[in-house]
């Protein structure tokens, strides 16, 4: 909503009678739902389909592996995770990537969980380059320099303190 409400004014304009009044963000989504409607960006079929993964995906869905939980997916993430919840994300909440977080650290894994605000909601890492960069450097970094490390311990038996 903070998206829109700097985007678009919410005065009415036009007759002031309820089904003649029009408002911006009015001519914005029949701009935007005309262009999705005549096959621009995506076949509505593949919408669907896209719409209903989003709706089934689970890392401990029992359909695909048989007694699965999502305390047993999480503790078989080996890779060091990181996890970015954006407070305003209304389609990935927050609170579930921090317990994912937390089910692949007691999983034994590694996992960082980062909290950020943006009026961008879930499309804020698409859109905030500022606040995910330097998270997303730090994490590569912290990456490489642990792989450095390991290799310098597998080639030459030391390791740094």
């Amino acid at each position: 909503r903070q998206e829109f409400d700097r985007r678009f004014d919410w005065a009415a304009t036009g007759d002031p009678r309820p089904g003649d009044a029009t408002f911006e963000v009015e001519s914005y989504l029949s701009y935007q739902g005309s262009k999705f409607a005549m096959g621009g960006a995506m076949d509505a079929n593949s919408y669907l389909m896209l719409s209903k993964c989003m709706d089934l995906h689970s890392i401990a869905n029992p359909r695909i592996i048989p007694g699965n939980t999502f305390e047993a997916a999480a503790a078989g993430i080996t890779a060091d995770a990181l996890l970015v919840g954006v407070e305003q994300d209304m389609l990935t909440p927050a609170s579930e990537l921090r317990a994912l977080a937390r089910a692949i650290a007691a999983g034994g894994g590694s996992a960082d969980f980062r909290m950020i605000s943006s009026e961008f909601g879930h499309d804020a890492f698409l859109k905030e380059f500022d606040v995910m960069g330097p998270i997303l450097r730090d994490h590569l970094e912290k990456g490489i320099r642990k792989e450095l490390e390991r290799e310098e311990v597998h080639t030459t038996g030391l390791s740094h303190p």
